[in-house]
Parts: C-alpha cells; structure tokens; sequence
C-alpha cells in the first residue's frame, strides 16, 4: 500500500508547491509594466508627464553682454514689464515760473512690455565696429557717438540685429520715460531738486556758449563726456538726462499724449519730425527733466545729438 501511495504523494506536494508561483518570465514582464505605468503628476492630479520648471526668466536691472567683436561690447539692461504715468501734471512750473509746453501734457497711464535698453548711450568705439566708421565731431572712443541721424541710428540698429542674431532697435518713446523715470514720479530720475542735476547730468558743459549752468555747479566737460562718468538712475542706466539728446522710433504727434493708447504705445502713424529726448551737453537743465520732449526731421545730424537701443527677446 505504501509503496502504492508514493507516486501520489510526491505528484500532490508538486501541486501545492506549483500553486500561487507564476510561469517563467511572467514575473518580469509584471515588473516591466509596472515600471513604465505613467506616474501621477502630483501638481496637475492627472496622470501623464510632470510639469517642466518654467524657463529662467531674467530679473530686473540683469545686464546681458553683446559681443561686437575685438573685445568690444554693448551692455543691455533688462526692464521688467510694468506701468507708469507719463509726461506731466500742468500744475509743474520750473526756476523762474518757467512753464513746461503742452506738448508734455497730459499724464496718461502707459503699460509696457519687458525689454532690455543700453546701459549707456552708443559709444564711438561701438558704432565703428559696427558701422565701420565714426561720424562724431568730438572724436574719443568712450564718448557717445554724435552727429548722427534718426535714419544714421536706424541703419546701426539694422546691421547691430543681422551682426548678432538679436533684434535691435530705437527705443519708443514711452519705453525712453519708462526706463529714465526707473519707478520715479519726479523731474528727474533723482528727484525735483535741480541743484542736485550735475551728479547726473552733462548739461551746459564748458564749450556752450549759453551761460545755462550755474558756475558752483561746473564740471570738467568741455563738451560731451566718457559715457557712465555721472550717476547713474536706480534701473543702473546713464547719461539718460543730458550729454547728447537721444533718437526715439516714434513719429513725433504734439497732441498724440490725449489719445496714445495705454499699452506698448508707439506714437502716431505718420508725420515728418521724429522725437528727441533727453537734454544734452547744451542744453539748460529745463531741457533735461524725464519727460521732456524735442523733435526733428530724420535726416538732422548735430554735434549734440545720439542714441542708446533696446533689444526684445
């Protein structure tokens, strides 16, 4: 009988062995589909890929490097996007009840997008790298370039975008205010103290023949400075009041601020004058405040005349 029974034996604790184990392979292939099963996006609650971080953005006042070649670059200054009242109440008066023009005038709100803007104006070394010649009157490589015209600036900011790939241009007119006021409801980028204007400012220097400047207040300028030699705004920009008048893209309107649109505005569709802003080494400082404005044919070129860039990624 015992002998009889072992066959069984042995086949039924073969079977129970065999029970709950899994056939060759199956194992791994359970643990392959386990491991591709799409995680749980513990952000969204939905199944499928996490969400990639956001792409770095730059902050306020971070300067970007434009290499130019030879050692040469321009230094751009990065503006968060934002809002600001432009031009100015017509309760403003200046040093002798000088009324401001009413081109000034309204205060209108403005919101702009983001964009980066020269830390300085365009240097002589600069614009020759890129335009292969220097137009300036007052010849040093550190100076602001000058004697050129909106069409001139225009021209460098073309061949500035194809050199690098980036897209350049002249600033519009609301972006000039925004970034001379950096956050400041005042005359000046400073405050409305006009004693305090030659920290800031190359304005009346000693080759103008108009006695503008007050005599305790006179620096060593005989005309146009090294860019950067003056304070500097709170957004780290110089030279935004005074040394030479900058190029703005704008179509100058007199009465375009009673009706310019309150977001990226780029003044008017047409015109012949193009606008001016800034002050410069000739000016009196009621030429110099931030919302002061001037305007020309694109074709003037003058020895007190410039441009600084933007660029828009």
């Amino acid at each position: 009988m015992m002998g009889r029974g072992l066959p069984w034996l042995f086949a039924l604790l073969f079977m129970f062995n065999c029970l709950g184990k899994e056939p060759a392979g199956k194992s791994e292939e359970h643990s392959n589909a386990k491991s591709s099963k799409p995680d749980l996006n513990q952000e969204t609650g939905l199944i499928g890929k996490k969400k990639e971080p956001p792409k770095s953005i730059p902050s306020h006042g971070q300067v970007k490097y434009i290499d130019l070649g030879d050692g040469i670059t321009l230094e751009m200054i990065y503006i968060e996007a934002g809002s600001f009242e432009m031009g100015l109440v017509d309760t403003y008066t200046f040093v002798n009840d000088v009324n401001f023009q009413s081109h000034v005038m309204p205060l209108h709100e403005v919101a702009l997008d983001s964009f980066l803007i020269g830390k300085y104006e365009v240097t002589q070394e600069q614009y020759k790298a890129v335009m292969n010649y220097n137009l300036s009157m007052f010849k040093a490589k550190n100076n602001p370039v000058e004697c050129v015209s909106w069409n001139d600036a225009v021209e460098f900011c073309n061949k500035l975008s194809t050199m690098t790939g980036n897209t350049f241009s002249l600033p519009t007119e609301a972006q000039w205010e925004y970034a001379c006021r950096a956050g400041t409801t005042t005359l000046y980028c400073f405050g409305d103290d006009t004693s305090q204007l030659h920290h800031y400012c190359n304005y009346c220097a000693k080759l103008c023949e108009f006695k503008w400047k007050d005599e305790r207040y006179r620096d060593d300028c005989l005309y146009t400075s090294y860019v950067g030699v003056f304070e500097p705004n709170r957004w780290g920009l110089y030279d935004m009041h005074g040394n030479v008048y900058e190029w703005c893209s704008d179509f100058y309107g007199k009465d375009y601020y009673k009706h310019s649109p309150k977001c990226n505005p780029t003044g008017p569709s047409s015109g012949s004058d193009r606008v001016l802003r800034g002050g410069s080494w000739l000016s009196m400082k009621q030429n110099c405040h931030s919302s002061d404005r001037h305007h020309s044919i694109p074709e003037f070129s003058y020895y007190a005349v410039g441009f600084r860039v933007v660029m828009v990624e």
